[in-house]
Order: structure tokens, then sequence, then C-alpha cells
């Protein structure tokens, strides 16, 4: 097929992961183009996509116009954005000529302008639950469909160094509280990810390694720790991030915040450690230090679960799948009027 992938792409970004498997898989992609990860977090970047918010929020921006000519001209057969917004007029006059799927990988209250409640898109794969039972109320044809890992360059390279903690993403205000908690109660901690905010917590300074980890990079540092905290933001509902499958395809040891989505990708105790205490998470702490074997058991349960089940590849076959089943031809319906009045 001929593919869109119409969000901003940066290395081991979410669409630069869907356009890699989507090539691999033989299928002809095209994309918006990369941008640097330092340009897309940067402080530049930021203030551009809250300026197009406000400049453009009511009407479409010269770049989506610019991409539904490039999807006519190039004979797009689907088009697919990864936690990304298409203005409600350039999708309806693309829905004659091509797919249109909208996989957000987010939380629901980052869904901006219009995102998965846009009444154009013809498939939103959401990872919640229940923001999929809400959107199903008002007519969205929501699906749920957890996010991934990237066989390519999320695998295990790696083997501990240390008795390191790591941490990835962002820091808001929650992490930043777990952060500063394990530094009191002792442990080594790293914290990978873009630039931190200014209002940054001066205790776990010393944390922040300052470097945004991408693909095999981000494996080694997740296989050189003892142990990869996977924590949620406070705004997160029932569902997984990436970095529960990216963890676990780099044959990390997860520590994993308790929800019940957990059970849906993994076996807790085999192949990730839940903690929903605190006491939880240092007694997980304290065992992987104490049962190194164990925990390679745990490591290897959790990568193999990832490479059979949860890669990019197994998602958009499914995503592929659904396409054509909505393009088949329906039936024709049969008229009860043809049966009288009977005893239907």
């Amino acid at each position: 097929m001929r593919i869109a992938v119409v969000s901003p792409r940066y290395p081991d970004s979410f669409s630069d992961n869907v356009a890699v498997t989507l090539q691999a898989m033989g299928h002809q992609v095209m994309s918006v183009g990369s941008i640097p990860t330092s340009r897309y977090y940067g402080r530049v970047g930021a203030v551009a996509r809250a300026l197009r918010e406000q400049w453009f929020g009511d009407r479409p921006t010269t770049d989506e116009r610019r991409l539904a000519k490039r999807v006519k001209a190039e004979k797009i057969q689907a088009l697919i954005a990864c936690t990304w917004d298409v203005h409600p007029e350039v999708l309806q006059d693309l829905g004659r000529s091509c797919a249109r799927v909208l996989w957000w990988g987010d939380h629901a209250g980052s869904t901006g302008r219009w995102g998965v409640v846009n009444s154009h898109w013809d498939i939103v794969y959401v990872k919640d639950r229940d923001l999929c039972a809400k959107l199903l109320r008002v007519g969205v044809d929501a699906r749920v469909m957890h996010e991934a890992a990237n066989p390519m360059w999320h695998r295990p390279v790696a083997e501990p160094v240390d008795q390191s903690l790591a941490f990835a993403g962002n820091l808001y205000g929650f992490r930043q509280v777990l952060v500063r908690r394990l530094l009191e109660a002792g442990e080594q901690v790293r914290v990978y990810g873009p630039r931190a905010p200014r209002w940054i917590l001066p205790s776990i300074q010393p944390a922040i390694v300052g470097e945004y980890v991408s693909g095999l990079d981000k494996s080694r540092a997740f296989g050189e720790a003892l142990a990869v905290i996977n924590n949620f933001c406070l705004a997160e509902g029932n569902a997984l991030n990436c970095r529960a499958f990216e963890a676990a395809a780099a044959g990390a040891l997860q520590l994993i915040e308790h929800r019940d989505a957990i059970r849906e990708c993994f076996e807790p105790g085999r192949e990730v450690l839940v903690w929903n205490t605190w006491d939880e998470l240092l007694d997980h702490i304290a065992r992987a230090k104490r049962e190194p074997q164990s925990m390679r058991k745990i490591r290897q349960a959790g990568a193999a679960r990832v490479l059979a089940e949860h890669t990019y590849q197994h998602r958009l076959v499914r995503v592929l799948q659904d396409i054509g089943e909505r393009e088949k031809p329906r039936p024709a319906q049969v008229s009860l009027s043809h049966f009288g009045s009977s005893t239907l």
C-alpha cells in the first residue's frame, strides 16, 4: 500500500517507528520529513506549536493544505496520524481518496483541538479502555490498541553494570517526587530525557543525565541499569506507555507502577515487577540487588513476550486488516417487509 504517516518524525519517535516498520513490511511510506530531536523538544519547537494552536486553531494550516495536496498527488491509500491531529476540513476532503486513521498514544487530556473526537477519522485507536468506551458513546469508531516496541533497536544489547535505577521521559511533578524519594532512600538514579523544566527540584539535579536517548542507545541505557522504573503521569488513565514495551524489549528489569492494563500485556511477577505502594517498590529494588539470577529470568521473559506479541508489526498488521474490513462492500440489506407480518 501507499501510506502517509503525517506526525512529526524524529529518531525513535512514535511516527518514526511506525514509518520504518511499514517500510520493512514492504509498503511505500510518505512522511512529512524527519527533524532533530533537539529541535522538537527545544524551547523554540514548543513555542512554535503553541503559536500554531493560537493562530490556526480554527482553520487549516498551510502545512495541512500542503499535506492534502501531496496525499492526492501521490495517490495515498491510507493516512495514519500518530498522536497528531489534522483539521476536520482537510480530513473530510481526504476521505474521498484514502482511509484516515488516528493512533493516539498519549493520555486523553493531551488531545488538543479535536484529536480523538474529530468526526472525520475513519478509525481511532486509543490505549485506555475507559476512553474507548467514552468515545463509542458519541459515535466514534474507537478501538483499543496498546503501544509497542521496535525490535530493530528495542532489543537486549547490554547487561547490568551497576545498581542504578533508570528513568526516561519528561520530568513532570510526580516523577520528580518519585526520584527525590529514591535519592533520599540512598538509591542511585539516572534520569534520561529532554531538557528538564526550570522548576526542577534542586535535590534531584545530580540524577539528571542531560541526554535524550533513543534507539540502541536507549536499549543500552535500560539494559545496563539494575532496573527501569516505569511510572505514569497524573493524567494517565488505565493504560500503558511506550516505555512499558521498550524497556521489556531491551531486556531490562521493569518495575512498573500498578494498573489493571498491565495484565493485558504482561504476566506480573514473571515478565515485569509491579508496585502499588512505596514499600513494594523498595522491596522490588532490594530483591533485584539480592537475586540477580532470578531477575535475569524476568528480563528474558519480558523481552520474549514483547517479541511474540507487542511489536509495531503486530499492531500495524491489525491496523491494515481493520482498514481492509472497512473497505469491503457491505451485503445488501433485506427489508423485513418481504416477510410480511409473520412471527419475526
